[in-house]
């Protein structure tokens, strides 16, 4: 006979632990317990309501992240733009990636996005090794890159942006207008994005059309988003509707990496940050863990 418990909120039975206890015993993150038992990783697993209650003799199970890049090295004419960077992303986290102009951070960045081949190195997807062949290749395996630069073609509209290359067509082989509108409006409303389907690109403020780009990238089921220097070009008002964005997507569980050199919004969004320099990697810290002193040391050597 099994007897649930609560003691200070938090549900106990006799032979099981508290992700809590799990976190402690295995030495991760509460997230990550969380992502295991929601991606049925751990035997035996029982729940309460909200809560997850896990064997007391159950072992911590070996896949963690959803991505990982370890000791990746990419040179150009025999000089080393990366050389050993280890980073890791676990599910529904933001993860901040700093550095100086040149540290490396685009390169990396291509690499994961399919434009580089790496030199040497592992890139692990959902614990599974890959080798990423191309941009369509990165995005068949859920991994979508918001550049700096907007790729949307703006004489568009932002349904066929949403859909170019993936055309819905109707049964004469034309495309149906009707039906690219109306799946591309649920697309926008489920990560609450207030821009109409129809509206062309041109139009668009460059806020709404990195929105689109989010929609854009999520839309080919990407689990893995990249954002470089999102709030470059965007007024706090934008900055504010971006952030917004990113709670909805972490909160249906989709791993972000965050690339800026403003502080106060790697602070504000950020769950750790890893750090780069001269192509090297330095080091990762918990955002909650670190303070801005540190990490610009960090960054500078």
């Amino acid at each position: 006979l099994c007897i649930v418990y609560i003691h200070e909120g938090e549900y106990y039975m006799n032979g099981y632990m508290t992700t809590k206890e799990a976190a402690k015993k295995w030495k991760i993150s509460i997230r990550q317990v969380q992502n295991h038992c929601r991606n049925g990783r751990i035997p035996g697993l029982q729940r309460v309501g909200t809560n997850y209650l896990i064997p007391e003799n159950a072992l911590k199970p070996k896949y963690t992240y959803v991505c990982e890049m370890i000791d990746i090295k990419k040179s150009f004419s025999g000089i080393y733009a990366l050389s050993g960077i280890n980073f890791s992303l676990e599910m529904g986290e933001v993860h901040a990636l700093l550095g100086e102009n040149g540290a490396g951070k685009s390169t990396l960045i291509k690499v994961l996005g399919g434009i580089y081949k790496p030199d040497s190195g592992t890139i692990k997807i959902n614990g599974q090794e890959v080798e990423i062949n191309g941009v369509s290749d990165a995005q068949e395996k859920g991994i979508g890159i918001i550049h700096q630069e907007i790729v949307l073609v703006p004489y568009l509209t932002v349904a066929q942006n949403l859909f170019l290359g993936r055309e819905i067509k109707t049964k004469f082989g034309t495309v149906d207008m009707r039906e690219t509108n109306r799946r591309a409006g649920e697309m926008l409303a489920n990560l609450g994005v207030n821009i109409h389907p129809d509206t062309l690109v041109e139009s668009l403020t460059i806020a709404q059309q990195q929105m689109v780009e989010i929609v854009k990238a999520v839309s080919f089921d990407g689990r893995i988003i990249v954002m470089d220097e999102p709030t470059s070009s965007l007024s706090n008002d934008e900055v504010e509707q971006l952030f917004g964005i990113i709670e909805r997507l972490k909160a249906k569980q989709v791993s972000i990496i965050y690339i800026s050199h403003r502080m106060e919004e790697l602070f504000r969004i950020s769950d750790r940050v890893t750090i780069i320099r001269d192509g090297a990697y330095v080091g990762t810290k918990k955002t909650s863990e670190t303070n801005a002193n540190e990490l610009v040391a960090m960054m500078v050597g």
